[in-house]
Formats: structure tokens, sequence, C-alpha cells
């Protein structure tokens, strides 16, 4: 009976794991459409919504440039995904080559699966792209406070 629990639990951790996994995916995606789509508008219609002398021009420089950032983040992200997953098989194959299959299922019983780091550009890239999203769409904001009602 314990064996059965063990495995249940397992299971429900796994998928909620996997769940997250999902999620997390959508929101890179979702922030590299939101960022490449702003950018892109912004820089396409800036004769629109620029004031002839504008204020605080920096600001919205600044914002081109945290959305171009956040785009190349999102790219990388969306990329490292992939590679995390061919390190860990690499990682497994290695395993299994240089001892045997059970030291491999042993490896992978110790860690609960987890046997492999991202690697840390991957870590990395997660929080600079949520900041230079961020960072933007401050400086959009900014621009936008200071320049509101000049033409």
């Amino acid at each position: 009976m314990k064996q059965q629990q063990k495995e249940a639990l397992d299971g429900i951790e796994r998928s909620h794991l996997a769940a997250y996994g999902e999620h997390v995916h959508a929101w890179y995606r979702q922030l590299l459409s939101l960022s490449s789509a702003g950018l892109t508008l912004l820089v396409t219609l800036q004769q629109t919504y620029v004031p002839t002398e504008p204020r605080d021009v920096w600001a919205l420089q600044l914002c081109w440039v945290s959305l171009g950032l956040c785009v190349l983040f999102s790219l990388l992200l969306l990329w490292g995904r992939a590679q995390t997953r061919l390190d860990g098989a690499n990682i497994l194959r290695k395993k299994r080559m240089d001892t045997s299959d059970q030291e491999a299922l042993e490896m992978l019983r110790k860690t609960g699966g987890v046997y492999f780091k991202e690697r840390t550009i991957f870590s990395a890239a997660r929080y600079f792209q949520t900041a230079t999203f961020l960072l933007g769409l401050s400086f959009l904001v900014w621009f936008a406070i200071a320049n509101v009602g000049k033409t």
C-alpha cells in the first residue's frame, strides 16, 4: 500500500510540474509576442505619437532598447527549453555508456528524475526577459506622461 501511495503522489507531483512547464512556456511566448509587436508599432508609428518637441526622448529610446532585449531573451528561452532537454538526454546517454543502465536508473531514482541542471544562461534569461519587458513598459509610460498634451 505504501508503494502505491508513493507512486500516486509522484504522479500528482509530475503532473503539476508538467502543467507549470507548459504555462511558463506560454508566458515566454506571450512576452515575445507583446514585446515584438510593441516594438514594431512604436518604431513604425513614431511619427504619429512623438510630438515635434518631445520631452524625455531618452525614455522612449530606452523603451525600444528594453523591448528589443526582451525579444532576444525570449528567443533564447524558447531555444533553451529544447536545448535543456537535449542536455538531459546527453547526460543520461553518457551515464548509461560510462557505467550501466542500472546506474542510470539509480541516478534517476536518487534525483527524482531531475538529474541535470539548466544552463546558467537560460536561468538568467528567464529573469532578464520579464525585467526588460517591465522596464520597456515603464519607460513607455514615463515618455507618455512627460508628453501628455504636447502636439
